[in-house]
């Protein structure tokens, strides 16, 4: 193992300059990429001391792991935890949900020097990483230090063991690292055990994400964005997370839709915003309006508008006020996004055949009546028009969609059971 882990961490130093001009170049599209960039490589101009280390990579993430923020806030009301994300919507969350209660910074570089720095600076007493988290240097140095690693709602699916078992060399020690998996179903409680965590440390808790609270304020959210329209919005749908490929099978459904529902409207948001203006143009190709979330302002709903956001962190709101959800990703072979988030809102769910990274959820809900699958673009317009055509079927899958969410939860203290225990023992208070 160490002649690879040697080798990886040699690798990562070298592409330390290619990672910050790739991310420089990111900026370009999206500024906000630039923001704190020296974080990333540990130079911190405030305190990162921290008690607790908890690691979200992205907006999903962070929200995922909010209710377990609190309860640690509360069970050890003197304990600092730092909250690093990877990504600037992750950050913006942070400081969304916790302000100045917690610390936050951008998540170092998985080199040895920066890992290094970063640890003497914030001198965790316990590290706690998010869904799939890995981070070989970031592990091996606190397995030498001797500090407590956990991998909280641990998500590990076939297609990513077997990437995993490429490097099965070095990747068995790395994940014999964390004191505990906790793991949300039994498929990913195998995968890990096959990777080389020991099976003691893995213990069982469902999906964390069944847990969320929806924000207090989500409707005053929801109707600032409801209220830049000059009139209500009628029947509308909302392509997720959409990928590469994938919109334009998501544009021909909508196409056939228009036929029969001319006043349909199509809320379309890509995955990746970097990506809104090719999206944008292949809108137009297909004679359809895109109108930027961003530039609209009293915006009539003229037949033929796509509405395209061009903004992250605010799906929620655009679930809120669809009638229906497709969830992207699926009808590509990507693995498929999340669609626990609809489902707590109550909305009927489409989903595409490529599920590999939601198995579980997708399995449950469908067995529960609330989400559907779609093998492509005609089966998609086919289950659209049947739910826009009958209100009492589209309400009946929404509340099923809600209610296989509601048995789902548990997941929190359930972990809380375990993890404060072991967190107690180490003097955190």
């Amino acid at each position: 193992m160490r002649p690879l882990l040697f080798l990886y961490k040699t690798l990562i130093t070298v592409l330390l300059p290619v990672l910050i001009t790739r991310l420089l170049f990111r900026s370009i599209g999206d500024r906000s990429y630039r923001v704190n960039l020296r974080e990333r490589l540990a130079f911190y101009s405030h305190d990162a001391s921290a008690d607790i280390w908890v690691q979200a990579v992205s907006l999903g993430e962070v929200r995922a792991s909010a209710e377990l923020v609190e309860s640690l806030l509360q069970e050890f009301p003197k304990c600092k935890v730092l909250i690093t994300s990877t990504t600037p919507s992750g950050s913006a969350e942070v400081r969304r949900l916790f302000g100045n209660r917690v610390k936050h910074s951008l998540m170092p570089y998985d080199s040895a020097l920066v890992v290094r720095s970063a640890l003497s600076q914030i001198c965790p007493k316990a590290v706690i990483l998010m869904e799939t988290e890995i981070w070989p240097v970031l592990l091996d140095e606190l397995s030498k230090l001797g500090i407590p690693s956990f991998l909280v709602n641990g998500r590990m699916s076939s297609k990513s063991a077997n990437g995993y078992r490429r490097f099965a060399a070095l990747t068995r020690s790395v994940f014999g690292y964390f004191d505990t998996v906790y793991a949300q179903y039994e498929s990913d409680r195998d995968n890990f055990i096959s990777l080389g965590v020991q099976s003691k440390s893995v213990t069982l808790m469902g999906n964390l994400k069944f847990d969320s609270s929806l924000p207090k304020d989500l409707a005053e959210r929801v109707g600032n964005i409801d209220e830049r329209f000059q009139k209500k919005i009628g029947l509308s749908w909302i392509a997720a997370s959409t990928r590469s490929g994938e919109e334009r099978k998501i544009l021909r459904a909508h196409r056939g839709l228009l036929e029969k529902f001319p006043h349909l409207m199509l809320f379309l948001a890509p995955r990746h915003i970097e990506r809104v203006k090719d999206v944008e143009e292949l809108i137009r190709r297909f004679k359809l309006r895109p109108v930027l979330l961003s530039e609209m302002d009293q915006q009539s709903l003229e037949e033929g508008i796509v509405l395209l956001i061009d903004r992250v962190g605010i799906l929620l709101e655009i679930y809120s006020l669809t009638d229906i959800a497709f969830v992207g990703g699926s009808l590509v072979p990507s693995g498929g996004q999340n669609p626990i988030e609809p489902a707590l809102l109550e909305k009927p769910i489409l989903y595409g055949p490529h599920r590999q990274n939601f198995l579980e959820v997708t399995s449950r809900l469908a067995f529960g009546g609330g989400l559907r699958f779609v093998n492509d673009e005609i089966e998609l317009e086919q289950e659209l028009f049947h739910l826009l055509s009958n209100d009492a079927l589209r309400s009946q899958v929404g509340l099923r969609a809600k209610e296989s969410a509601n048995k789902e939860r548990g997941s929190l203290a359930r972990l809380e059971g375990s993890l404060f225990e072991k967190l107690g023992q180490l003097n955190i208070n």
